[in-house]
């Protein structure tokens, strides 16, 4: 059992990944490697997982519809 100040790592990267996607959502362009920075002990997980999302996000905003050859 953990103490209950100390956050789960899978709801912290949760979070955290819901914080990065609203900022990508806005126009801006946030650094991974600036979380990985401030969360040492999730740095690992957020520069596998924070990349792909700003990816998915990037192709879901330039997706306009279905293409035509």
């Amino acid at each position: 059992m953990t103490a209950p100040d100390v956050p789960d790592p899978d709801e912290e990267v949760d979070r955290l990944a819901e914080e990065f996607v609203a900022r990508v959502r806005r126009g801006e362009a946030p650094a991974v490697e600036a979380y990985a920075e401030a969360y040492p002990e999730l740095a690992d997980r957020i520069r596998r997982l924070f990349p792909m999302l700003a990816l998915m996000e990037g192709v879901r905003g330039t997706d306009t519809g279905p293409r035509h050859p």
